[in-house]
């Protein structure tokens, strides 16, 4: 979160009248805040004029989902530290894999990679690269392949006591990402294409 935005929210919370930011604290903690009597809502509106109350619940309705999101903090939580397990679905091998300039791995064809632990991963947009390897003299050798479909990681899409993201990489140059608790296995569209191999003996 941005300076400007971190000084908005304060400037949200400075201009909330004192009970309303207790009755905040209580909703959310399902706790008393004992320094403070307990919310006399009468009273609260008789002494705060109605366009005021409405106003200031107004910023707190802004501010409610990022409590939320943040599981008990007040700021959503911008990344995420997982082990990342690689998989390539490639007929050939692949190295210098980067996840957000990060290197995680290689691994060969049809293969996977080890696992790379505590990796941090910032959620929103992600950038994939690797490069292909193979055979001295097959074509391509060494060239740098960008991810074409677009990667991007939200906080729906984590599950409780996530651990793992799984990368796999497809022959037409796309790739999925997979969180999950425990190690993740082969997706089901690589197990397509592992099974396609087999049945053809490449």
């Amino acid at each position: 979160m941005s300076s400007d935005q971190k000084n908005s929210l304060r400037g949200i919370w400075k201009d909330l009248h004192p009970e309303i930011v207790v009755a905040i604290y209580e909703i959310k903690t399902k706790k008393s805040y004992r320094m403070f009597k307990p919310v006399n809502w009468s009273k609260l509106m008789s002494t705060i004029s109605r366009r005021k109350v409405l106003g200031s619940f107004a910023s707190v309705s802004l501010l409610y989902p990022l409590i939320a999101c943040g599981k008990g903090n007040l700021f959503m939580s911008k990344d995420i530290v997982l082990s990342v397990v690689l998989y390539s679905y490639l007929n050939r091998p692949i190295f210098d894999v980067l996840l957000n300039g990060s290197d995680i791995g290689l691994a060969n064809a049809y293969g996977g990679g080890g696992i790379m632990t505590g990796e941090t991963i910032s959620f929103g947009p992600q950038t994939l690269t690797w490069r292909l390897g193979g055979p001295r003299g097959m074509l391509h050798n060494g060239d740098t392949v960008t991810v074409k479909n677009s990667l991007i990681l939200t906080t729906d899409q984590v599950p409780p006591k996530a651990a793992y993201l799984g990368v796999h990489i497809y022959p037409d140059d796309t790739a999925e990402l997979t969180i999950s608790q425990y190690i993740p296995e082969i997706s089901s569209r690589g197990q397509k294409i592992l099974d396609e191999v087999k049945r053809h003996g490449r």
